[in-house]
This record gives structure tokens, sequence and C-alpha cells, in this order.
């Protein structure tokens, strides 16, 4: 007869679960909080064999990682007090999401139950993921041991309660036009955005100093951040603030800086305005960033005109050989201006000028210009200088006062036949660069040829038109004078008379009469008379050349009786051509 032995059952272990957050909430959780889990379990008077207690977090979208302990009442005995693993089940981002402790035999000495709390923190990990709202769901926990029955139970749902964080950098207008040696205000506003329920941690705000900013370090003010601490250079401002709650007042930077003389008349302030910081404490690096560009200081601009007049005094026409002076003046601010070029380029035709190699600038007294390259000229494809190209450089104005800088170029109209009277010179261009690429554009309206050279009328006065005998006195008269439908006048003039064979020249009888004319010489010889004269005025000068010359008895039955006269002429005093 074979009997089975007595079953004696022993009292059962019991467990007890609770959950908090490290914010205070069970239902949710922000970044970098914590979750703890709590299992108080009671052990009975006696031995529990083999105890287990495994917690599992929820397979993700959000992402939690572990770490745990427990605390045992003091009179209790743990076969294996460190028997814990931790193992990546649920997730892909390496965090531990599972721990398991095997703590072997437990005992309880006493005569009534003692309890062995288990504790797992859970810690909200700084991923994108982990966004507000997301659902991280119930945790299971399972007690298991020997001989007994095991207990599963599984924790409350909880979710994502907090967003990263994120900030808002902006800067108060500074004035848009500076000068040299004006101070200038700086105010930096950085508020948390109130979107978000995490506060800022480890914040960087940097503030680069430009190199023409000469910075009042004891002017440098931080409010609202009462932690933070701030390293002033002449360079730089650095502003760091180890926490900021997300519904904090604006932190504000001001300070004040003095222009020097290092600024350009166009000039940017770089590198930009920086906030950096962390989403969380826990945050391993600092990513999380929001930046501005600095205000743009800007000088004072440069101002220029364009103006032209003629050696004749006339603005809308150009005669032969008058000269053209066009005067580019370009006011300098109180700075410097960099990369300063001055083109002007004359029109292309139908009629042409041509660029005198004399031009020159004049700048004022206090004025520095550095002039790297010079001046150069360009032709066109007729061969005349069509273009004048100034490469300036750096030209700086030391003073508070405008400066000016002034440019003269000569063109003349050139000697071509194709600059017949009132063709049309057209629109002459003046290109002014400076600081990186900025453009002024002039323009000088066309103007005409008044008179392309000067022409002459030679009057001869009539000789007797019946037969003549030998030796027979006969008188001659010839006056030249400028063409009064011409406005320029006579260069160069000469008068020849040849005296055929015929007539024997009286010498004596020469007489040349002017009218307002200077600078002449006359000659005679028995064959010719030749009067010299330098310039003959227009509608105001003319000369008349008289002799006598009897007829001797070379002449024939049908002789011409007047003699071959020529004139010569330059039609104006640069030209070298000769009518």
């Amino acid at each position: 007869m074979t009997t089975s032995a007595p079953t004696i059952q022993t009292d059962q272990i019991t467990a007890n679960l609770s959950q908090a957050s490290s914010s205070g909430y069970s239902d949710y959780i922000a970044i970098c909080d914590t979750m703890t889990f709590s299992a108080a379990v009671t052990i009975p008077a006696s031995t529990v064999n083999g105890l287990t207690f495994v917690l599992s977090l929820p397979q993700a979208p959000a992402y939690l990682s572990i770490t745990s302990n427990y605390v045992a009442s003091s009179d209790m005995t743990v076969e294996y007090p460190t028997g814990v693993t931790y193992a990546d089940v649920n997730n892909d981002k390496g965090y531990n999401d599972q721990v398991t402790w095997q703590l072997g035999n437990v005992t309880n000495p006493g005569t009534g139950t003692n309890i062995i709390t288990f504790n797992v923190i859970a810690t909200l990990q700084d991923q994108s993921a982990n966004s507000a709202g997301v659902t991280i769901g119930a945790a299971l926990v399972s007690i298991s041991q020997d001989y007994g029955s095991a207990i599963d139970q599984n924790t409350t749902e909880f979710y994502v309660g907090g967003t990263q964080g994120s900030g808002a950098l902006v800067f108060n207008p500074v004035p848009t036009t500076v000068q040299d040696g004006s101070d200038v205000y700086f105010d930096y506003k950085f508020t948390p955005e109130n979107t978000s329920t995490l506060d800022l941690h480890d914040v960087v705000i940097d503030l680069p100093v430009a190199d023409y900013l000469d910075i009042d370090t004891t002017s440098v003010v931080v409010l609202n951040a009462p932690s933070a601490t701030v390293d002033t250079s002449t360079s730089q401002i650095t502003v760091t603030i180890p926490k900021l709650v997300y519904s904090s007042a604006p932190v504000e930077v001001t300070w004040t800086a003095e222009i020097n003389d290092q600024i350009y008349t166009f000039e940017a302030c770089e590198p930009e305005v920086t906030a950096t910081w962390k989403n969380a404490a826990c945050s391993p690096d600092t990513e999380p960033s929001v930046s501005t560009p600095s205000p743009t200081l800007q000088t004072i601009d440069i101002n220029s005109t364009l103006s032209r007049v003629s050696s004749s005094g006339h603005a809308d026409y150009i005669s032969l050989c008058d000269i053209m002076t066009y005067n580019v003046t370009i006011g300098i601010p109180p700075s410097t201006t960099k990369d300063l070029k001055v083109t002007l380029i004359l029109p292309p035709g139908p009629a042409y000028m041509t660029i005198v190699v004399d031009s020159f600038y004049y700048a004022d007294a206090d004025m520095i210009v550095e002039f790297p390259k010079g001046v150069t000229y360009t032709a066109n494809s007729q061969g005349y200088n069509s273009q004048i190209d100034w490469d300036v450089g750096k030209v700086t104005n030391p003073h508070g006062g405008n400066e000016t800088i002034s440019f003269y170029i000569h063109a003349t109209l050139a000697n071509d036949v194709q600059n017949a009277p009132n063709s049309l010179i057209g629109q002459t261009d003046v290109y002014i660069l400076h600081d990186f690429g900025n453009t002024t554009h002039l323009t000088s309206k066309g103007y005409a040829v008044g008179d392309a050279g000067a022409t002459a009328s030679l009057i001869i006065n009539p000789v007797p038109a019946a037969p003549v005998q030998s030796t027979s006195p006969l008188s001659f008269e010839y006056s030249l004078q400028p063409d009064s439908s011409q406005s320029l006048d006579m260069h160069n003039v000469v008068i020849t008379a040849d005296i055929p064979e015929y007539l024997t020249l009286d010498e004596s009888s020469v007489l040349v009469n002017y009218n307002g004319v200077s600078q002449k010489t006359v000659t005679t010889t028995p064959s010719q008379i030749q009067v010299k004269i330098d310039t003959m005025v227009v509608n105001h000068d003319t000369v008349t050349v008289t002799w006598n010359s009897p007829v001797n008895v070379k002449i024939s039955t049908h002789a011409a009786l007047v003699p071959q006269v020529t004139v010569t002429y330059q039609p104006a005093s640069c030209s070298s051509q000769t009518k």
C-alpha cells in the first residue's frame, strides 16, 4: 500500500506595486525625468526559495533606460544579494529596458512578515521620438519562487509630458548708419519658448565683437539670469547659465562699443550671435541651438557728382580741339571706403572723343589714399582712348566731416572725318565701385559737334579786262577772312602770291592791311609775296594784300594777268591737317 506525502502549504508571498516620477506625477514623464517603479514583496516567516524579480519596460516608440536596487529588512538574509542582470529587449537604441534580480533563497527568521522592496528607476532619454503625448504604456512585473505561485502584474500606463527645450534669440535694432568715434548700444534677448515644458540646461550665449568695435567691458550687463557667469574680451562676450526654467523671463545682454577707424563704408557683423543649450540635465551633448545675424552697421555712404564743361565754355556742344573736362567728385564719410574704383566710358560714336593722357585727381589734405594700381586708358577700335579706369584702393577720412576726392578727365574732339558739324556725341557713363561690390552709376547727357574745322574766303578785286601793253602798270588786291558761318578760328595761315614772269613786282608797293590780326610776318622776292599769320579770329579778323606789278616785254598775246594765290591753314589749333 502506497501513501503520498502530505502537502504543506506555507504562507505565500504578496506584492504591492507603486510608481511615481521625479516631477511628482505618476502618469507622465519628461525628458530626463525618472519614473520609479516599486514592488514591496512580503516575505512570510520562513524561507522563500529561488526568489526572482523581473521588470520589463514596454516596447518603443518612447525610449527609457533603467537602473535598480532592492532594500530588505535588516534581519532578513539573501543568498545572492548582487544577482542582477540588465538587457535590451524591446528597443533598438541600446538602452536597458529589462532588469532581473535572482536573489536565491531569502529567509525571514522572525515570527511575523518582513518586506523586501525592489526599486526600478527608468529615465526618459533625450531622443526625438520622445515627443509630447507619446504613450509609453505599462511595465510588466513578474515575481516568482521555486515553490509556490508567481505574481504577474502591470504598472499604470504613462506618457511623455514634456517637449524638447527651445529658445529664441532676438536683438533690438541699432543705428543703420554710424560714424567713426560714435558709440553703439547693443541689446540681445534670449527667451526659453513657452511651447516647451522643459527647462534649458548649460545655456551658452556667444556674442562676437567685430574688429571695428572697441567694447567697453565695464558696460556688459546680464539681466534675469542671477546664476549667469560672463566672460568678456575685446573680441567676444560669453554668457553661461546653468539652468533656465522654461517659463522664465528673457535673459537680456546689453553692452556699449565705440566705432573705431577700421570700419568700412559697408560692414556686416560676423560671425553670428549663437545660443546653445542641452535639452535636459541628462543630455550627453549640447545639440539644440539658435542663432541670429548681428546687425549690419553701415557708415554714412559715399556721395558723388558728375559735371562737365568744354574749354569754349559751352556744355551742349564741342568744337574741334576743344577740351571737355569731366569732374567726378566723391564725398568720403568719416570712415574708410574700401576698394574704390572709378571708371569713365565715352560713348561709342558716331562722333568720336579721345581721352587725353593727362587726367589727374585731387584729394583733400587730410585724406589717406592707398592708390595701389593707378590709372589705365583703354582705346576703342578707332584707336581713340574711350575709357579710363582709376584703381584708387582704400580711402580713409580720419576726421568727423565729409571730405572729398575729385577726378578730372580731359577729352578732346578727335580729328576724325566722322566728326562732322552737328553729329552727336552720346551719353557718358561713370561707374564708381566700392566696398564689397557696391556700385554707383552716374551719367552725363550727350552733346553735339559744333564745328569740325574752320573755312575761309579769298576775295580778288578785278584787274583791267581791256588789253594791256608792255610796261603798263597793274594793281592787285586780295582779301582773306574766316568764313562767318563757322565758329572756329584759323591757325597757322600762309598766304602765297606767285608773280608770273610777265609781271615785274614792285616790292616797294606791297602793302598788307590787317584788321585785328597779330603775330604776322611778310616776306617778298621778285617772284613771290608770302604773308604768315598765327591766328585769324572768326567774324573779326581780315587781311588785305595789295601791290603793283608793271607788265614786261615777256607777255604773250593772250597771257593771263592774274597771279596764282594760295592760302593754307589749320582748321583748329590741335589739328594736324592743312586746308
